[in-house]
């Protein structure tokens, strides 16, 4: 069998000087004599049943492409061409079907350029080019890309099995005990916008989605034993809206598009909520997350801190906000009080009676703004008794005076952010009445 070996086997010194290396490392032998030596190791390691065997499993050996975590990291395909796909198809597979010519169901380094040109002949791309998007996309080294590929490279997509397959690491003991499994996957910067195919994965305790493009994380409800989530720079609107987890502790869900803090009480053992980097302007929704330990509000419009009274917050960061006020009202003049309850009176939220008062739009109101919106919601409800002069004048005053409380540099005008500010803290919270 050795001899039939040395007869039929031939590689270049590069393969066997790595694989000698390989095996060195492994510790399975410190040195080989010569290249028969490691041929005949490696032979007998498979134990083959016959010198046929033998002669393809060595070829087998030297053929395969090198191991995935000998691969170059990818890089980011072409922007040039992403758009291109994205404004020419309704969806990925339209476009891997159209450009996968022959339908072998895969798109060669040809069938790519005659694609991509048919699409837009005004593009063009050079061979430099086309040859790494080919050598980014094809992940198997097999010479072109495949539909799962093509899904992971070139725009959203659902999750692919390849994609959780390469994502899943840290093999330990199952809930119950009884058996193994991956406890963690991370799909991170992938473009991702289904994640349907993650529920099988009932044993995963922690999840890595960041930087996709999700909105809905209704899927994660499949997976009762999930401890940390991370689904930062996402395309979020909700807190954490999926069916409970068992013992859900610590989420990250910063840099999405959340604008409104919802009820999480579901996740009634969460300890860290990250929700930095949104638009969050008001706090709520947390009152009766009883071990919350730690909240991040980082970089949103929030005006005051409120809705915390029952909370046990240990750290709680809220750099670059609009705070005004920390749980309390500032007492207001009489005056003042009458104008606020003029705009109560007529409308649902603060909001909307700056929008209504701004008459130009500009973000700013004036004096005249302001007291052309008292007189036309006053002027159903005149007042009673007294000198209608006199009236007008207290009127005037007491704009003058919210003026020049909510305009410290004495220009004239209130800006939106301090109208909101004085008057929000000076209305009870929605949890003091609780």
């Amino acid at each position: 069998r050795r001899a039939e070996t040395r007869a039929s086997v031939s590689w270049s010194s590069r393969w066997i000087a790595s694989e000698a290396a390989d095996t060195r490392c492994m510790g399975v032998k410190k040195n080989f004599d010569s290249v028969i030596d490691l041929t005949t190791w490696m032979v007998d390691s498979e134990n083959p049943q016959s010198s046929h065997d033998a002669v393809q499993m060595v070829d087998n050996r030297v053929m395969a492409p090198p191991p995935r975590w000998r691969r170059k990291a990818p890089a980011l395909v072409d922007a040039r061409v992403l758009q291109i796909i994205e404004g020419n198809y309704a969806g990925l597979a339209e476009a891997f079907e159209a450009m996968d010519a022959n339908m072998d169901g895969k798109i060669s380094l040809r069938e790519l350029r005659a694609g991509l040109a048919a699409i837009d002949p005004s593009i063009e791309f050079t061979d430099r080019v086309l040859i790494g998007i080919l050598a980014i996309a094809d992940d198997d080294g097999s010479g072109g890309i495949d539909v799962e590929e093509f899904l992971a490279h070139f725009g959203p997509h659902a999750v692919t099995k390849r994609e959780i397959r390469d994502g899943l690491s840290n093999m330990g003991r199952t809930a119950d005990g009884k058996g193994s499994a991956y406890l963690s996957l991370a799909i991170s910067s992938s473009k991702l916008h289904d994640i349907v195919a993650v529920q099988p994965f009932q044993q995963l305790q922690f999840l890595d989605l960041s930087n996709n493009v999700l909105e809905d994380l209704s899927p994660l409800g499949s997976l009762p034993y999930l401890l940390e989530l991370d689904v930062s720079a996402n395309r979020l609107k909700t807190i954490l809206s999926f069916t409970a987890p068992i013992r859900l502790r610590k989420a990250n869900c910063s840099k999405n598009e959340i604008a409104t803090m919802n009820d999480i009480s579901a996740h009634r053992f969460l300890e860290h909520l990250d929700l930095s980097g949104n638009q969050i302007s008001r706090i709520q929704g947390v009152s009766r997350n009883r071990v919350l330990r730690t909240l991040i509000l980082d970089n949103n419009q929030i005006l005051e801190i409120s809705g915390l009274a029952d909370v046990p917050i240990q750290h709680l960061s809220m750099r670059c906000n609009e705070l005004s006020a920390i749980n309390g009202r500032a007492p207001l003049s009489e005056e003042e009080e009458g104008l606020l309850a003029l705009l109560h009176s007529s409308y649902e939220e603060l909001e909307d009676a700056f929008v209504a008062m701004d008459v130009n739009a500009d973000g700013m109101l004036d004096r005249k703004e302001i007291l052309a919106t008292v007189k036309i919601l006053q002027a159903d409800a005149p007042h009673t008794g007294g000198n209608p002069a006199e009236h007008w004048e207290s009127v005037r005053r007491t704009v003058d005076t919210v003026i020049a409380r909510l305009d410290p540099q004495g220009n004239g005008s209130v800006p939106r952010r301090h109208f909101l500010s004085v008057f929000r803290r000076a209305t009870p919270a929605e949890s003091d009445s609780t």
